[in-house]
């Protein structure tokens, strides 16, 4: 049986750069869910370094796992001195947490399923929308899921019984971090997982950028849900907020798998 989750860790999501105030929060993580630019930045490391000075609880988050950025993160984790946690969002990036020594967390595009509950509300009443691919321009067109699909949008992959027991070989306990869904949040999760719960972003998709040039480090509009809430693209995310949506403050007390929340990103 679970413990009531009435003290939740509140956590951060951060890019190397921005600034927070480190001490509203039990934990920072610092990184990108998209990005792989930072992983060889002096100024990501220089900030790992002055947060473990300053005695702050930290931990790492990055992006899924492309061959040219595997040689950076092999770099990423020989250079870490003590156990940290990294939160991963490709199985490659898990398993080489894994036998390094750190403390795997799995991401939201690894928890994610490969159609998403955002994506019908954002498509719904526009059957087909031009999107750009920096080569060309193509066509989305979106039909409605059937009701068993739709049902399925709640509960995440790695909760199947075959994930489960690869994510949780050997371990007492797992960590996942996942949105605040306005659909709702499942009743329950496998005993021993744990959820980062991201109380406000509510990704719908992922838009990567040519360069860090061109990368929008600030909010840009890119259309409204089916219910009115705006839709955001920044730093390669593309996500609606929790706080948007109709009936956000009539919402039930979080479920008990519930151990800490993502506050910013």
């Amino acid at each position: 049986m679970r413990e009531k989750n009435s003290a939740l860790a509140r956590c951060a999501f951060i890019f190397p750069g921005e600034k927070i105030d480190a001490a509203a929060y039990d934990k920072i993580f610092i990184g990108s869910e998209v990005c792989g630019a930072f992983l060889s930045s002096e100024v990501f490391f220089n900030e790992l370094k002055n947060y473990k000075l300053s005695g702050k609880k930290i931990g790492i988050a990055v992006p899924y796992l492309t061959p040219s950025r595997e040689e950076n993160f092999f770099a990423l984790l020989s250079k870490l001195e003590s156990a940290t946690e990294i939160v991963v969002n490709d199985a490659g990036a898990f398993e080489l947490t894994r036998r390094s020594g750190h403390v795997p967390v799995l991401g939201r595009l690894l928890a994610r399923q490969q159609t998403d509950p955002a994506i019908p509300s954002f498509f719904d009443g526009q059957p087909e929308r031009g999107v750009y691919d920096y080569e060309d321009y193509a066509r989305l067109k979106y039909t409605k899921p059937p009701e068993t699909l739709a049902c399925h949008f709640l509960a995440s992959p790695v909760f199947s019984q075959e994930a489960s027991e690869i994510f949780l070989s050997g371990r007492g306990e797992m960590t996942v971090v996942m949105d605040r869904l306005p659909i709702g949040m499942p009743e329950r999760i496998p005993e021993k997982f744990n959820v980062l719960l991201n109380l406000e972003n509510i990704l719908v998709s992922v838009i990567p950028c040519r360069s860090c040039r061109d990368c929008p480090k600030n909010e840009t509009v890119l259309g409204k849900t089916r219910a009115g809430a705006t839709i955001y693209w920044r730093r390669g995310l593309c996500y609606y907020k929790f706080s948007e949506c109709p009936g956000a403050n009539e919402r039930p007390r979080l479920p008990d798998y519930v151990s800490g929340t993502i506050e910013s990103i």
